[in-house]
């Protein structure tokens, strides 16, 4: 190997390297948290400079060139990729979620913002309608036994003038003891005005539920994204916006949903329908049954 490619290759792993570092890098983390990185870059540097001092690489004028010019094309490709990195996927952080499967949902919850990012789940005649054996609502929030000491929001809500928002509805889970409970748990929740949460967001669920009793199996996909403002002790976010995918199976469609997490009177749920990819674009998440 030329000498020159092998400084090269030290010039491209450093500006890599930095480049992770500076695009994990958030607001509230220093930059020393990212210790193994820095020790990388360090030994990568260390190498370059004892190569160059004791002459172990001695590069040609037109090699020097052909090194600026290749690492001159890396940077702008490094610049490109953090550029669309940052631009397809802002509104959550997904380094600081979680996921944990319960018996009727999923949830990918967020351990800074204290909300679901996603919650998927599957719906059944089985599962919304059992007739004279359906379950009273009991509306018994609690931590999640997963995650106890980040999902102990229930004080946080308390005069904040936000709704516990569900986001597997309970009336999705009311055939099935332990589902029932499930939902009800700080993973499956997040700040919405009530204006929200018992208005265009129940209509989509109940559009969901009938989609369900008419065709059967419907895969949900749910989430919120955003900070509007931070409420309780433990500074959970109210997200700016919600969402909903919905599959259904015999058909093959799929309806989509994002809305404002606000506090206007509802404009019905058809003013929120949006198609399938603006959801992917705004999350992140792509949506396959």
């Amino acid at each position: 190997m030329k000498n020159y490619i092998k400084l090269f290759t030290i010039v491209i792993c450093l500006i890599i390297f930095m480049s992770y570092v500076l695009l994990h890098q958030s607001n509230d983390v220093m930059l020393m948290k990212h210790w193994v990185e820095l020790i990388i870059i360090e030994g990568f540097v260390q190498e370059a400079l004892y190569l160059l001092k004791n002459n172990k690489i001695i590069i040609k004028k037109e090699e020097m060139k052909k090194i600026g010019l290749m690492t001159l094309a890396v940077m702008c490709l490094t610049a490109v990729l953090m550029w669309a990195q940052v631009n397809t996927n802002s509104t959550n952080d997904l380094k600081n979620c979680v996921v944990f499967k319960h018996k009727g949902y999923t949830t990918m919850f967020d351990t800074v913002l204290k909300y679901p990012v996603l919650v998927r789940w599957v719906d059944t005649k089985n599962r919304v309608e059992c007739g004279a054996d359906k379950l009273a609502r009991k509306d018994k929030f609690a931590p999640d036994p997963y995650l106890h000491a980040e999902t102990n929001l229930e004080k946080d809500y308390v005069g904040s003038g936000y709704d516990r928002g569900h986001m597997c509805p309970a009336a999705d889970n009311e055939c099935d003891p332990d589902e029932l409970v499930e939902c009800f748990y700080f993973s499956n929740m997040a700040p919405q005005p009530h204006a929200t949460n018992a208005g265009d967001w129940k209509s989509v669920e109940e559009q969901t539920r009938q989609l369900t009793l008419a065709n059967d199996s419907v895969y949900v996909w749910c989430g919120s994204v955003g900070v509007a403002k931070k409420i309780g002790a433990h500074n959970v976010a109210v997200p700016t916006k919600c969402w909903k995918v919905i599959y259904v199976v015999k058909t093959k469609t799929y309806i989509a949903y994002i809305m404002d997490n606000t506090f206007d009177k509802p404009v019905g749920m058809a003013h929120w329908v949006v198609k399938v990819p603006e959801v992917e674009k705004l999350t992140g998440f792509t949506f396959k049954p």
